[in-house]
């Protein structure tokens, strides 16, 4: 038995699992962007599309195309206070956000 799915149909399919997918990632990548761009963007480059002309500390693209920045590595990471960094310290619901936001950039 074959099955025929309209345009409709293919529609529903890919916001499905385009929400399928949304729902993996921690947080919201809209506000994670909106607090990379405050509290990160005078150090890094956090937009996809920005220039990495800075010597120094990572563009978040390369960040998220590195295959070792995982939601474990980045919560780690974004818990821990760092010399080089402002003492900044997200709020559990600010840190799902930064990740939501930085994992969302992979593969551009």
């Amino acid at each position: 038995m074959v099955f025929r799915i309209g345009p409709l149909g293919v529609c529903c399919l890919i916001l499905f699992l385009r929400a399928a997918t949304a729902q993996d990632l921690p947080g919201d990548p809209f506000l994670g962007r909106e607090i990379a761009e405050s509290w990160c963007g005078e150090c890094h480059v956090t937009l996809p599309d920005g220039i990495d002309m800075l010597a120094g500390p990572p563009a978040f693209q390369a960040l998220a195309d590195d295959p070792a920045i995982t939601e474990i590595a980045l919560r780690a990471f974004l818990q821990t206070p760092h010399d080089e960094m402002p003492d900044v310290m997200p709020t559990p619901a600010q840190t799902d956000h930064l990740i939501a936001y930085i994992l969302s950039l992979k593969g551009r």
